[in-house]
Formats: structure tokens, sequence, C-alpha cells
């Protein structure tokens, strides 16, 4: 009788489980590696401007004359007046008025630099006259940065008292 024997050699069992986790293992390595890329290139965020004003309304003549609005720059960062404009809503009606320029849109604006440098700094104050309002007159006031394209302060001068902190 003829003997059966086994051929030794390299058994190719197994084969494919190893080249499968060695593949995923890679995969896996490639992906992370382009999302920390990726997010990487993203820039922070820019810090917020942080500044506070005081807004205030004097009637002129006892409301004859209207009234003269005054926003006063009270802390924070300076903002550029050339680079800066208050937004002023009276009875619904927007109308926004550059802060360094004198008479617009029919309302004679003064901006008033306490130190001369351009900047709306801490002291400084902002004033406009309107004459087509009156006690019952609701108006707010905004402030944006032009420079960075930011909401910076809005108030409710008249007609209510809500003031709204920067966003």
């Amino acid at each position: 009788m003829k003997r059966l024997t086994r051929k030794r050699g390299w058994n190719s069992e197994g084969v494919s489980e190893i080249v499968g986790t060695i593949l995923i293992l890679g995969l896996t390595v490639v992906l992370f590696s382009s999302i920390i890329a990726f997010v990487g290139r993203i820039p922070a965020p820019t810090r917020n401007t942080q500044i506070s004003f005081i807004g205030r309304v004097q009637p002129v003549a006892d409301w004859g004359s209207g009234a003269e609005i005054y926003i006063t720059h009270t802390g924070g960062r300076n903002l550029r007046a050339i680079e800066t404009r208050v937004i002023m809503t009276v009875d619904g009606t927007s109308t926004g008025y550059n802060v360094k320029d004198g008479t617009q849109n029919g309302a004679a604006t003064l901006f008033i630099d306490a130190n001369g440098d351009d900047y709306w700094d801490p002291g400084d104050v902002w004033k406009i006259q309107l004459t087509s309002i009156g006690p019952t007159t609701t108006m707010d006031a905004s402030v944006i940065d032009m420079e960075r394209n930011t909401y910076v302060w809005g108030s409710k001068l008249q007609g209510g008292d809500q003031s709204y902190a920067p966003l």
C-alpha cells in the first residue's frame, strides 16, 4: 500500500484577512489626515468689536423744532470715523449717516472729535438734528463698523427702553 504524504509548503489561508486589515488601516489614516489638513486651513474667528455707547434725545424748543440726538462713545475699541455709519430709524423709516460727513439726507450732523484723531474714541460724540420728530415718534439708532462690516451697537432711543448688546 502506498502511503499518502502531504507536501509541505506555505498555506495561503488568512492572507486575504491580513491584506484587508492593512487596506482598512491605510484608508483610515489617509481619511483622518485629509480631515486634519482641511480643518487646519479654516481661519480662526476674528474678535468681536466690544464698544459701549449712550444715546439720548434732547428736544429743541419744546419739540417745536424737532430734537437733537446725541450718541456718545463711552468705552471699548476706537472706530475710524470715516468708516463708521449710524442708522437712524424714525417711525419705521431707516436712514444711514456717515459719522464723519456734515449735512446728509437733509439733516445736519456733527462729529465732535475731542482729540482730533479722526477716530470715534471714548468721549467723542456724534450729533444730528431731526426737525420732523415729536414726543410720540419712535426712534432707534444703530452703529455699523463698515471697515469690519459688523453691527456694533443698537438702542431704542424713544418709544421704548430696549438696548441691544453687540452680537
